[in-house]
Parts: structure tokens; C-alpha cells; sequence
């Protein structure tokens, strides 16, 4: 089993790794479990999609800010649709530390090989 972090949270080895093809355009959302724990994928895709042109920093403060005040809200969020399916009961969105990092993908310089 992978042994905690000083302060009790997890260590680096324990992360998940993703591999994906990407194209010039694409943006890229990494976040904790306090954006995905209370906020539902398809309204993160709406507001993405909606700030599209916007500079990334301006589209994560968006997304910082919609799960800041559904974590404060009594509707329904993934963590209490995750909790119910485990039979456990849990109303509105879960306050929780929240970090969003929002990326747009560029060409890279000439001859560049993207590795």
C-alpha cells in the first residue's frame, strides 16, 4: 500500500497517469476532487465550450468560481449521486479545497517533435 505524505495527503507515486491524443486548439481542464466532487462534467463542458476564446486563465477562474458556490449549495452535485450509489445520503455540493489549470494546446516551434 502507498504510505501517505507528511501532512497526510497522498504521495506523487500514488497519481493517476492519462495518455491522450491532442490537436492545435484543444483545451485541456486539470482539477482536484473539490471541482469534479461538485461539479457535474456536462455544465463543465457547457462553460468551456462557452468561454472557448477566452484566455485560459479567465476560463478557470469561471470554473474555480462555479464549483466554489455549488460546494455552498443545497442542489444536487456528483458527490451526492456518488454517495447515494453507495447508499449513503448526501445533500448539496461538498466544500473542499478547489484548483483548477486550465491549457490551450499551441503549435510548438518548427521541427519541433512534441516530445
Amino acid at each position: 500500500s502507498q504510505r501517505t505524505g507528511l501532512a497526510g495527503g497522498d504521495l506523487p507515486a500514488s497519481s493517476d497517469t492519462y495518455t491522450t491524443q491532442v490537436r492545435i486548439g484543444d483545451i485541456l481542464v486539470f482539477a482536484t476532487d473539490g471541482f469534479f466532487d461538485n461539479v457535474f462534467k456536462d455544465k463543465a463542458v457547457e462553460v468551456i465550450s462557452q468561454m472557448a476564446t477566452l484566455p485560459v486563465s479567465e476560463i478557470a477562474a469561471q470554473l474555480v468560481q462555479l464549483a466554489y458556490q455549488a460546494s455552498k449549495s443545497l442542489e444536487e452535485s456528483p458527490f451526492g449521486t456518488a454517495a447515494a450509489s453507495h447508499g449513503f445520503r448526501h445533500r448539496g455540493g461538498k466544500p473542499d479545497d478547489i484548483t483548477v489549470l486550465v491549457a490551450r494546446v499551441v503549435a510548438g516551434p518548427t521541427g519541433s517533435t512534441g516530445h
